[in-house]
């Protein structure tokens, strides 16, 4: 008689669930899903991108590798070492950073020379100019070097690409250390 009763039991707990699921649950996940579809046909999950910021890794042959920043939502799995291939029809822009022993001796000498300035006395001229941490103009592939923090901008979309042609490349100086 006990079986019985606690089979009755257990009969009425999984019809009790399974109606609970169905009136509760279902409903609630066939809004939710209709919602999802709504907001994924508005909104897509990947936006084009046509340029990415990072930092240069290693220069090769015709392309270099770039570090890239992440500027995107970080929902999205999209690579993070890409391959950037130079072109003849790719544009450079920027100067390229002064290296930091170059322009920290420029600046010792600067400072030498302030030191010896006199604005007050008869004849001092004019103050020295400070040395500038800018160095040559970018014009190629073979001015880019490992450590800088380049702008890369593309034809087309990039945002799964692992390799892709630049339309234009800008330095815009070191990558912070």
């Amino acid at each position: 008689m006990e079986q019985k009763e606690l089979l009755k039991l257990i009969s009425v707990g999984v019809i009790a669930l399974a109606i609970g699921f169905a009136t509760g649950y279902m409903p609630e996940k066939a809004k939710f899903d209709s919602l999802r579809a709504r907001v994924e046909a508005a909104w897509p999950a990947t936006a084009e991108i046509r340029s990415l910021i990072g930092t240069v890794k290693e220069v090769r042959n015709n392309s270099f590798v770039l570090a890239v920043t992440p500027q995107w939502s970080p929902a999205l799995e999209l690579p993070l070492t890409r391959e950037v291939t130079i072109t003849e029809k790719t544009r450079f822009e920027g100067r390229a950073p002064k290296d930091p022993a170059v322009f920290a001796k420029e600046m010792n000498e600067f400072e030498q020379k302030l030191a010896q300035y006199a604005p007050g006395k008869k004849g001092a001229g004019v103050p020295p100019a400070p040395p500038s941490p800018i160095g040559e103009a970018i014009t190629a592939l073979k001015d880019i070097k490992a450590g800088y923090r380049v702008f890369v901008g593309a034809d087309k979309d990039i945002a799964a690409a692992i390799t892709f042609e630049a339309a234009q490349v800008r330095v815009d100086g070191l990558a912070a250390q």
